[in-house]
């Protein structure tokens, strides 16, 4: 049985791993999530208002997420899962 919870990309989706006030990201909300329906994907994260899936592995991958998108404003095509239907 496949969890997003079971894997070890969980601990990134604490609070603190985006430190929204530290980064300057202004009004934008780090939430956590229960079960949305991917979890045959691993831990994954979704930035609205754009809709943009990602798949996470590491810390990294969060850390590049943050300063490509949440920051740049230019989503990370590696880490991007497709849009739902």
């Amino acid at each position: 049985m496949s969890s997003a919870a079971t894997t070890s990309g969980r601990r990134a989706t604490s609070a603190d791993a985006v430190p929204v006030k530290e980064l300057g990201l202004g009004e934008m909300r780090v939430n956590s999530a229960g079960c949305l329906d991917r979890c045959d994907l691993g831990p994954v994260m979704v930035v609205y208002p754009e809709g943009v899936w990602y798949n996470y592995r590491t810390r990294e991958d969060v850390d590049e997420i943050v300063e490509s998108h949440l920051k740049g404003g230019k989503p990370v095509e590696r880490l991007r899962l497709p849009a739902r239907e």
